[in-house]
């Protein structure tokens, strides 16, 4: 059987734009070995700034720390890189590591090499994998903690075969003149990613502060349900799971139902279901789309990172339990550009008729990767039984807001105690904190803000957590709080769920871990009624739906507690329209045709004056009145003249509910 492989570099460019891949490399001697430092010294945080050094580290023997001339000592690459940006094209070339080389993965095969740890634990297999490499990648974070994933076989030269560089140096573009270039990265810092592989530029992290290698993510070492003993053999069905909104099995029927894609790879054509495309991923952006779930923590908590999919990966395995890896970024069209296939059929090649192929892939089972970039095909499983998307392996910060302390009590480990969690198990750690024990704050509230370094070997990532913390000028003193509040919506349609907003700040700082409740007044009523509670965040942040049946003042509360005096928001009004439905009928008479226009009215509007209206070019006019019945609903009948018109009714506001408006409907009348 022919399989849908290749051995070409192909690339693909996306709107037109093509991704470079020009690359020299200048063999110079290694140089001195970098001194080995921890990683725990590299802060990141939310303001960024320029980077001077980086941290090698995760799954290796020893981590090790870079300065720009320790990278200046080791083999340099140059490479033509052209990507597109929020801030539009931008082409250049650079000079730098290739980051397969300062990984010291090996010149002349796809494994792991020395300075990588073998896999440890080992996969689902009973022994160790074979090219075991596809089962890890590498993450680089840049000094304002944005974080980019890359599979490890992208950067290798024996699957990819384009390089990663971690460049010290640009110039202009020039794609056929690839001698070294010595310009300084000015604002990106001593070191950035080019990545001519990309169509845009999210991966290329500047200000490099660490780069971490992780072995297979977690949870990935556990067989998967429908192949429990690896045993092998043609496959049937596959379950794409991990982090998606709910997992879904598909078998061959299903596949051919998705929408399919035609690739000519290697010797043959294949036919099946683009990856990004049965994950969901976002059609018109770089985004995640609906199906994968955003919500794992990331190292700019307490804000998402923007292009979060830059640190989502997959996992592909085989019914023998081979499995390969596979950055959501390198499959994506907006990023990589590179379509990787779930293949349910093979044909002859012929990249000139891309036409639907039918023939089965027999011992491949009903559906097995087509990848056109890789030059080795182990990535390429065959027999798929799992496909599980990947969250970033960053754990949660835990840190309980401290309470209030006295001016010029030192900070301690009363106050600096945050420690991580993955997946309900601590995760062995090192904090730092931006204000250190001992430090002594004066009176008012302060961000104590926290950076987690996992201890290596480890393949879990870094991550950040913060809380706040008063500081009174006597003991029992309490500091003032205010609340910010907000709604959604201030005019409303019965029924629709609306969304009530508060911030809690102390001083001008946010005041996180504090209970705060939401109170509703409803038209007609003199009192307030509790209809909600939340617990703010970080950011002092809190909300809750309401559904409020007539118009309603919402007012949030705030009971204090040791330290925080008690506080009330400004009370926020919402109008709630009529939910009026219209349906119209043609009736005969022997008078003519009538017009029946039906409706209902909610909440219950017994006796308010309802109007039906017709639009024309000057404005609408009123061409029936009537009154809605106890039962909410309402019955006008028109004669119209012939011709096209369009009809809504009109449900005078009253009380507690604003003015109600129906949808449109058009009727043609075409004799009397």
């Amino acid at each position: 059987m022919k399989r849908c492989v290749t051995g070409s570099r192909w690339r693909r460019a996306s709107s037109g734009l093509l991704a470079l891949a020009m690359v020299v490399t200048a063999w110079t001697t290694l140089g001195a070995t970098p001194a080995t430092a921890a990683a725990a010294d590299q802060l990141c945080g939310p303001e960024g700034g320029v980077s001077d050094s980086l941290a090698v580290t995760g799954w290796v023997h020893e981590e090790r720390s870079y300065d720009e001339a320790d990278l200046a000592a080791l083999p340099q690459t140059t490479v033509a890189d052209t990507f597109r940006s929020g801030s539009g094209t931008t082409s250049r070339n650079y000079s730098g590591v290739d980051l397969w080389r300062l990984l010291e993965l090996p010149d002349n095969s796809g494994g792991i090499g020395t300075f990588l740890l073998p896999s440890a634990p080992s996969g689902p297999q009973d022994g160790p994998q074979h090219n075991d490499i596809t089962r890890y990648s590498v993450v680089v974070t840049g000094s304002d903690c944005f974080q980019a994933v890359y599979a490890m076989t992208e950067i290798s030269p024996w699957f990819g075969g384009q390089p990663v560089v971690v460049a010290t140096a640009q110039g202009d573009y020039d794609a056929d003149d690839l001698t070294p270039v010595t310009d300084s990265l000015g604002d990106s810092g001593f070191a950035r990613i080019s990545n001519p592989i990309d169509v845009r530029g999210s991966r290329r992290i500047s200000n490099i502060v660490e780069i971490r290698v992780l072995q297979a993510p977690v949870g990935s070492s556990v067989p998967p349900a429908n192949a429990p003993t690896c045993a092998g053999g043609v496959s049937d069905e596959f379950t794409v799971s991990g982090a998606v909104a709910s997992p879904r099995t598909y078998d061959l029927a299903a596949l051919q139902a998705e929408e399919q894609t035609t690739i000519a790879a290697g010797s043959a054509n294949c036919t099946g279901v683009e990856l990004w495309r049965l994950l969901g991923l976002s059609a018109e952006n770089g985004g995640l789309g609906s199906y994968i779930t955003a919500e794992a923590p990331g190292p700019q908590y307490p804000d998402p990172q923007h292009n979060d999919l830059t640190r989502f990966s997959v996992m592909v395995t085989a019914s023998d339990c081979h499995q390969s890896l596979f950055s959501l970024a390198e499959i994506s069209p907006f990023f990589g550009g590179h379509p990787v296939l779930v293949a349910t059929a093979f044909g002859a090649h012929d990249p000139d008729d891309l036409t639907p192929v039918t023939d089965p892939l027999g011992a491949n089972g009903f559906a097995r990767i087509a990848n056109q970039v890789d030059q080795r095909g182990t990535r390429r499983a065959s027999n798929i039984v799992d496909i599980k998307v990947i969250a970033p392996p960053t754990p949660e910060v835990v840190w309980e807001t401290p309470a209030a302390i006295v001016q010029g009590t030192p900070l301690s480990d009363v106050q600096l105690n945050a420690h991580a969690v993955l997946l309900d198990a601590e995760v062995p750690d090192t904090f730092t904190y931006d204000l250190p024990s001992g430090t002594v704050l004066p009176v008012g509230t302060h961000t104590l803000s926290a950076l987690f370094v996992p201890e290596s070997p480890s393949s879990v990532t870094i991550a950040r957590g913060a809380v706040t913390l008063q500081v009174v000028d006597s003991p029992g003193a309490d500091v003032p709080t205010s609340i910010a509040s907000t709604v959604q919506r201030k005019v409303m349609t019965y029924g629709q769920s609306n969304r009530a907003s508060a911030v809690l700040t102390a001083g001008a700082n946010p005041l996180g871990g504090q209970q705060v409740e939401l109170f509703e007044r409803s038209h007609g009523s003199s009192t307030f009624t509790r209809v909600a509670a939340a617990v703010t965040d970080s950011q002092g942040r809190a909300s809750a739906r309401i559904k409020p049946a007539k118009r309603a003042v919402h007012e949030w509360r705030y009971a204090g507690s040791e330290g925080y005096a008690a506080s009330r928001s400004a009370r926020q009004a919402v109008k709630v329209r009529a939910k009026v439905t219209l349906a119209v009928r043609k009736k005969q008479t022997k008078h003519g045709v009538k017009v029946v226009a039906k409706g209902t009215v909610r909440p219950t509007r017994a006796g308010a004056s309802v109007r039906l209206m017709k639009k024309s070019k000057a404005g609408a006019v009123a061409v029936a009145r009537g009154t809605v019945k106890r039962n909410v609903k309402l019955k006008l009948t028109k004669s119209l003249p012939r011709g096209t018109h369009r009809l809504f009714l009109v449900v005078r506001a009253g009380e507690g509910s604003a003015k109600g408006t129906s949808p449109t409907r058009t009727v043609t009348i075409k004799r009397r």
